[in-house]
Order: C-alpha cells, then structure tokens, then sequence
C-alpha cells in the first residue's frame, strides 16, 4: 500500500462574492466558492484569513476556519460572516488550504490570493447624530449616552 499525501491545492479553483458594504456594527456575508478540479476527493481545512478587526473579538479562530470535504468534480460554498469593529476598507489576504490524505497522516498546504471584493465599513447613523450632539467640552471623559 502506497500513501499519498493529500490533493494538490494549487489546481483548485477559488472566488469570492458576497456585501461589498456594511454599517458599523452590522454584519456582511463573503461566499467563498472553492471548485475541485481534481479527480480525487479534497478533505481540508481552509482558512479564510480577513483583518483581526472585522470580527466580534473573541471569534475570530471558528468564524475564519473551517473543515470540508468535497467530491471529485464539485464545488462548495464557504459562508463567511464579518461584523467589523472599525470602520474602512477590510480587504481579505490570502484562503490557505490543508489538503489530508485518505488517512489524515500526510497533508499538503498552499495558499491562494483570491480576486474578489473587499467590504466597506461605514458609520451607522446614530453614531454620526450622537456624535455631532455631543458638546463642545473640553471636560469630557466619556461619550454621553444616546
């Protein structure tokens, strides 16, 4: 009996879709699709690695990892949902992905730069309203409740 390391990642192929814009403290959907070109089946664990500040703090390590298995020929789907903390751009860096043998003992690893979009973190309203509200003090150690 031979072993085989796991499928070859660089083969497979990844886009991204998904809200291109959200408001502070609301959350954005990112599909990942990921398409196995191969004629094996790929068991991995991919990461989709975004900015630490598009996450609730806290979630980050099981809202960007995840474990699938997809057959010979096929796609899947890969939801990712971001709730900024900061506002601005939050471009994602690169999907890395651990392909396993049949077995799990041997594994193949690569990391991919996937085009697509970025999202786009605006002010909510009320912070801009309680914002502007807020008087001109020079006193002032916290924000006023709104």
């Amino acid at each position: 009996m031979r072993l085989r390391p796991g499928r070859p990642v660089r083969r497979l192929g990844l886009t991204r879709s998904g809200d291109t814009s959200v408001r502070l403290g609301d959350t954005a959907d990112v599909t990942l699709t990921i398409t196995n070109t191969s004629g094996r089946p790929l068991r991995a664990r991919i990461r989709d690695a975004w900015p630490p500040s598009s996450w609730q703090p806290g979630t980050e390590v099981t809202a960007s990892r995840r474990r699938l298995t997809i057959p010979a020929g096929e796609r899947r789907h890969v939801i990712t949902r971001l709730r900024p903390t900061r506002r601005g751009d939050r471009h994602a860096d690169r999907v890395t992905i651990r392909s396993y043998g049949p077995l799990g003992l041997f594994a193949r690893q690569g990391a991919h730069r996937v085009p697509g979009r970025s999202a786009s973190c605006r002010r909510s309203p009320a912070a801009s309203t309680c914002r502007r509200n807020w008087p001109a003090c020079a006193n002032w150690t916290a924000a006023p409740a709104c």
